[in-house]
């Protein structure tokens, strides 16, 4: 039987604090890599209190960000968190 490992960190790449990206950006959230059971991730956007599921964040163009990712595991017994606040650019179609 293999114990559980708690995860201790949670890291958002991808975007910077007081950033503005393009919409198309890739913004991820990791935990420690000998987490284990793995870490399951949610998203909470403080702007308009939204929550989202999984590894990556998907941006919408034109939006100003205040997310939070919390990293679990051990039937969530375990978490860490990262945040970072940015915009968004918006899109032009020419």
């Amino acid at each position: 039987m293999v114990d559980a490992v708690c995860v201790k960190t949670a890291t958002i790449s991808g975007v910077t604090h007081g950033s503005v990206v393009d919409a198309d950006t890739v913004i991820s959230c990791t935990a420690d890599v000998n987490a284990y059971p793995p870490a399951t991730y949610i998203w909470t956007n403080h702007v308009d209190n939204s929550l989202s599921a999984g590894p990556q964040f998907v941006l919408q163009p034109g939006t100003q960000y205040k997310l939070t990712c919390t990293a679990s595991n051990n039937f969530d017994r375990c978490n860490a968190t990262d945040y970072v606040e940015f915009n968004s650019k918006l899109t032009y179609a020419f």
